[in-house]
């Protein structure tokens, strides 16, 4: 049973990690009008710009 739960965490994670810069452009589509299409290129610039945002964040924060 708990091999089990750290599975479906992992898959969890994974599915996230996956669904999450399409929501972004989605959202993103939705309040500016963008019209910017869900492709895996587009997918993998919001995946880059998370992460570098997501590090600059925590270099900013470490500092305070």
């Amino acid at each position: 049973m708990k091999t089990f739960g750290i599975i479906a965490l992992i898959i969890l994670v994974i599915i996230l990690i996956g669904i999450g810069p399409v929501l972004t452009i989605i959202s993103l589509n939705a309040l500016f009008a963008l019209n910017i299409g869900v492709t895996f290129w587009y997918w993998a610039s919001v995946v880059w710009l998370s992460m570098v945002l997501g590090s600059i964040c925590k270099g900013a924060s470490k500092f305070n």
